[in-house]
């Protein structure tokens, strides 16, 4: 008869094997997607000063912008998600085919529209995200 310390060892063995082969691989979406074809951007804030002025002062320029980012497919089904770093970079490996992107946002403000990317085969689109500060 095996030890109560040797059958709990087996036991969480065997889950944590299961929860590796079946469940990691799904999370967010991403599950044997080639790194050939994606998504790559940034995503920016702004206006960053209530008066923008014309020529545009160099310390009122967009900002990188971390901010949590939705992928639904053609059908509309979320397949993944992702956020830019602090940098506001991005870059997300996705089959060829039509992706929306939704910007998420916690509040009204700052808010991005979604937009439509097209994957091609072998080639990364590049995207910008605009996220409206609200400043005026």
């Amino acid at each position: 008869m095996l030890s109560k310390s040797v059958l709990v060892f087996v036991i969480v063995f065997v889950f944590a094997l299961i929860v590796g082969l079946f469940v990691f691989p799904a999370i967010k979406g991403i599950n044997q997607i080639p790194e050939t074809s994606g998504i790559k951007g940034i995503v920016l804030i702004g206006p960053t000063c209530p008066v923008e002025t014309f020529p545009p002062k160099p310390d009122c320029a967009d900002k990188p912008f971390s901010a949590k980012i939705f992928i639904k497919n053609s059908n509309g089904l979320k397949v993944g998600e992702f956020s830019s770093g602090i940098d506001g970079k991005f870059s997300v490996p996705l089959s060829p085919g039509t992706y929306v992107l939704e910007p998420q946002s916690r509040n009204v403000l700052p808010r991005a529209e979604s937009q439509t990317v097209i994957v091609q085969e072998n080639k990364f689109a590049e995207i910008i995200v605009n996220y409206d500060s609200g400043i005026r």
